[in-house]
């Protein structure tokens, strides 16, 4: 039996192992995740592969590109509000998001990648007052859980 490493290293899926994915993906596009286990042990690659493969060829099916870059506009109005805050709550994350016609999920991975390009990531580099109100939020959420 293969070791939980063994299945988490990338691989190439094959064209044998193409037919047997396309094969699944024409009985269920949105296969669960033991399917995808199932298919991961079967082909020998991480079911995080698997579930790349499946996500990939529902856009292919929906006529939608891999990925997309940001327009000028929307970068300056994420670049303008990094300028104002490295660390936007969600509701604003959220605004940005509808403001700019991307997802909060395009919104919250740019803030992400700025933070780590400008060496924001780690706890000491976090602006202080940004702290303080992290360690308010995570001590009202611990005591929030011991009620």
């Amino acid at each position: 039996m293969a070791s939980s490493n063994a299945l988490h290293h990338w691989r190439v899926i094959g064209p044998g192992e193409e037919n047997i994915l396309e094969s699944q993906y024409e009985y269920n596009p949105n296969p669960s995740s033991a399917t995808k286990m199932s298919l991961a042990l079967k082909l020998h690659v991480s079911p995080q592969n698997i579930g790349r493969w499946f996500s990939a060829r529902r856009r292919r099916d929906a006529g939608l590109s891999r990925a997309s870059r940001k327009t000028p506009e929307q970068l300056l109005k994420l670049e303008e509000f990094f300028k104002h805050t490295h660390f936007p709550t969600q509701e604003q994350k959220e605004n940005l998001a509808h403001s700019t016609n991307l997802s909060y999920k395009q919104v919250n991975s740019w803030f992400q990648n700025q933070r780590k390009k400008h060496g924001l990531t780690s706890l000491e580099n976090l602006p202080s007052r940004r702290l303080i109100l992290w360690h308010k939020s995570v001590a009202a959420h611990i005591r929030k859980q011991s009620n």
